[in-house]
């Protein structure tokens, strides 16, 4: 089943602020200090969780929606 209608909602960079891709290996730095303490168990679970969410994500979107030049500006020119 085909969905026409764009999905709307707020427009937001690709990385957070106050990062940028000149700067996103400072926001590894930051990820991988916050995760210092994170048990290996607790970590697999976060994988699986995020793994699970993006896939139920990615599944409300059509192949042309996901590929196409001019549909969504957050892809940029690399499709």
């Amino acid at each position: 089943m085909k969905r026409k209608k764009k999905r709307i909602g707020e427009e937001k960079p690709f990385l957070p602020e106050p990062y940028n891709w000149k700067t996103y290996g400072d926001m590894n730095v930051e990820f991988w200090k916050k995760h210092q303490n994170t048990s290996l168990e607790d970590a697999i679970k976060m994988v699986h969780k995020s793994h699970s969410d993006v896939l139920a994500l990615a599944e409300k979107f059509t192949n042309e929606e996901l590929f196409s030049k001019g549909i969504y500006k957050w892809v940029g020119g690399s499709v």
